[in-house]
């Protein structure tokens, strides 16, 4: 009655971390051959871009996108007052030359003065100016540099270089509030749409391969169907679906556990609820990763999960919990084959690499080989999905390599539940064997005994329930054998 509650348990809380979403009603690759009916447009089909080429066309908008300077006519004004005022005291100059040296200043604000630096970063380029209201496109050898203003008064008046300074200054100014506006504007404008396919309109026939183009309009026809469904549909559901698969899963865990793995879980009801406690663990985990925006769920190493029942259990038993951690992580996402079989591929692997190792000095190695069957595995699904190489996602890679540092960082709890004495079986966690074989190696070592524990080390694996007394009467001889010396 216990097991059947904590099973139902850790059902409903998996369930309620996995999101609400309708599963698409069929999995399609770059490639394939559509062997099924033809498909036919059940609506009007708003073809999406991809995120490559929405990326595309917002670099292009950021690249063509035209600065706007802001024209300050009141600080124009008063320098061409100040400087009125100063020629009318000037007895050098006769009238003319004051009214169009006055002139010439008047023109030069008028259409602006910029710096030196703003100018000769906009060389052989367009600018926008703002006068008022009026956004007016200019070019900027028809601008004014502050040096090239103050060469042409220079020579039309006698004042002094320092007098004439205080005259030219700076009235184009970049907006830098007003251009990010603009330039958010610009990019919210970018439809994300190439296209429509009309009802009816046939999207793809019996025998056709499945090319870029057609694949885009199928992803788009089911995302599309999804929404309209989870907008008519009742969400509950979707949960009580999700949930009564998850007790199916786990019932097959506890049957497969009770019968071929009866010493460890024949006994009693923690060792059960152990590996129940890492699929909720991975699972409340893998939840959070799919609700951030911008992370990967492959950044989850749910072959952890298998790692930590070969160091507690056996065999049979991580592989159970390799397929069932990747079927409920595949219940997240939203290309569930591809994530079910990378995460099949990297768990078994990690079985492999994880079963001989004896010595902490290997797990690097078995690492590296785990990462790199990941992201071989990912990158195989990824070209059967997306075709080519330019439309893999690369910053999944990265992701890929964190999953590999956190199985790393997870493996080092094995080590933490063996020291606090919550390891479910009495199995060590630095070499995967009995903790009395360990016992038995580091008392033969201080005893200098070498070759006794050589031929420890390499014993093979017997059956624990035929092997533990033994090794157990071995330690307590030789501790009898140490006391008496």
């Amino acid at each position: 009655m216990k097991k059947t509650l904590v099973l139902i348990l850790a059902a409903v809380l998996i369930s309620l971390f996995i999101p609400q979403r309708l599963a698409a009603p069929f999995s399609i690759y770059v490639g394939q051959v559509w062997y099924a009916d033809a498909v036919m447009a059940p609506f009007d089909v708003a073809i999406a871009k991809t995120q490559s080429q929405i990326e595309a066309e917002r670099e292009d908008v950021k690249a063509k996108f035209t600065p706007i300077f802001r024209l300050d006519t009141l600080t124009a004004n008063k320098k061409v007052s100040a400087f009125v005022d100063l020629l009318g005291s000037n007895i050098s100059m006769n009238a003319e030359q004051k009214a169009k040296a006055i002139d010439t200043l008047r023109a030069i604000y008028r259409v602006g003065v910029m710096s030196n630096k703003d100018h000769n970063g906009l060389q052989d380029k367009f600018l926008r100016r703002l006068n008022g209201v009026l956004l007016e496109p200019l070019h900027s050898r028809d601008i004014y540099s502050a040096n090239s203003a103050y060469k042409i008064m220079s020579e039309m008046t006698s004042l002094s270089s320092q007098s004439l300074q205080n005259f030219i200054v700076t009235n184009l100014n970049y907006d830098e509030r007003l251009n990010t506006d603009m330039r958010e504007e610009s990019l919210s404008e970018i439809a994300t749409v190439s296209g429509v396919v009309r009802k009816g309109e046939q999207i793809v026939a019996r025998g056709e391969v499945i090319t870029p183009d057609k694949f885009n309009v199928l992803n788009s026809m089911i995302a599309q169907s999804q929404i309209s469904q989870e907008s008519q549909g009742n969400p509950y559901n979707v949960t009580i679906a999700q949930f009564l698969i998850l007790v199916m899963l786990l019932m097959l865990n506890y049957l497969y556990f009770t019968q071929f793995a009866s010493y460890y879980f024949g006994r009693g009801l923690r060792e059960f609820s152990f590996v129940l406690a890492l699929y909720v663990l991975m699972a409340a985990l893998l939840s959070v990763v799919a609700r951030m925006d911008g992370v990967s769920p492959y950044v989850m190493p749910l072959a952890v999960v298998a790692v930590f029942c070969l160091a507690f259990f056996n065999m049979r038993v991580a592989i159970l919990a390799n397929l069932s951690m990747a079927f409920i992580g595949a219940m997240f996402v939203r290309q569930p084959f591809d994530f079910f079989a990378v995460n099949i591929i990297t768990g078994m692997v990690a079985i492999l690499m994880m079963r001989h190792n004896y010595h902490r000095g290997s797990l690097m190695r078995a690492v590296g080989v785990i990462l790199l069957t990941n992201l071989v595995s990912y990158t195989c699904f990824a070209l059967l999905r997306e075709g080519n190489f330019a439309n893999i996602p690369y910053i999944t890679y990265l992701w890929i390599i964190v999953s590999a540092l956190l199985l790393l960082g997870f493996y080092q709890a094995i080590y933490l539940l063996e020291r606090l004495v919550l390891c479910p079986t009495s199995r060590c966690s630095n070499c995967a064997t009995p903790i009395s074989r360990c016992y038995w190696i580091w008392l033969t070592t201080r005893l200098g005994l070498s070759n006794t524990r050589s031929k420890w080390l390499t014993w093979p694996r017997v059956q624990p329930r035929k092997s533990v007394p033994t090794r157990y009467f071995a330690v307590l001889v030789l501790c009898i054998t140490t006391l008496a010396r």
